[in-house]
């Protein structure tokens, strides 16, 4: 009769005995690891490492929404900052990229509607007076869509505020182009800006730049006192993201200019 031996050469049963008590490696609790940490380093102003690791998620699940709409707001915040004009435009369409393959696989997600409304407000920036009224009414709808899926959404607030203040005081010569071209202007007033600007800072009252930007909105209406009362409070906020002490810095010189 066979003895087991003759089938299975000692080495392998070693080998075999080993494996079996290897710790199981879990890809789902990998990525959920991956995603704490890239959260922690976006908390810590370390988006580039934060940007490393979202793409290595994406590496392993390139459907994984947090990674998607995540690294999409990441370059649209790091175009933003870009001194270089072809270092922002190729930033903000990453931006756009991971924002519609957010959309495309999670098109009901409330963060794939921010991200995909912040990479078209941030690209408009740069474009020509006609294809930024273009993108207004897009803007709009995407972040109204995301507070409307989720209500406690205070980056898509934020956002939609902005975008009120913003259209609702457009220049006389984005109004006329925005007639000549498209026979209107999006529908904007400057009470559903502070509706939504006030929602926002009631969901995150200690971020920098919801503070600034309502300032700002104060400010373009001519309500300057007002944003000073918001503008003196900036400086004594913590720095949590990596654009903070450029947005302080921002504050600082519109008080100074108010005062």
């Amino acid at each position: 009769m066979a003895k087991l031996l003759d089938y299975f050469p000692i080495s392998l049963i070693i080998i075999g005995f080993l494996m079996a008590f290897q710790p199981y490696s879990d890809p789902g609790n990998e990525i959920q690891e991956m995603l704490k940490e890239a959260s922690e380093r976006v908390e810590s102003a370390d988006e580039p490492r934060a940007m490393e690791l979202y793409r290595e998620v994406l590496e392993k699940s390139p459907d994984q929404m947090e990674a998607l709409w995540n690294i999409s707001v990441l370059y649209s915040q790091r175009g933003y900052r870009a001194d270089d004009s072809s270092d922002q435009e190729s930033d903000y369409e990453s931006a756009q990229e991971y924002a519609e393959q957010c959309l495309d696989t999670h098109p009901n997600k409330a963060p794939c509607h921010f991200a995909k409304a912040l990479a078209i407000g941030r690209m408009s920036e740069i474009s020509g007076t006609r294809d930024r009224i273009r993108k207004s009414d897009v803007i709009k709808n995407h972040a109204e869509r995301a507070v409307d899926i989720d209500p406690d959404f205070s980056k898509a607030w934020h956002l939609l505020g902005v975008w009120h203040s913003e259209v609702a005081n457009l220049g006389r010569r984005e109004r006329f182009a925005a007639r000549t071209f498209f026979g209107r202007l999006p529908p904007a007033s400057n009470e559903e800006a502070e509706t939504a600007l006030t929602k926002a800072l009631e969901l995150r009252p200690q971020n920098v730049l919801i503070h600034l930007d309502y300032a700002r909105h104060y400010h373009r209406i001519g309500e300057n006192e007002k944003a000073i009362d918001i503008l003196e409070k900036v400086q004594d906020l913590d720095n949590k993201y990596a654009g903070d002490p450029e947005h302080k810095a921002e504050a600082q010189e519109l008080l100074d200019n108010l005062t």
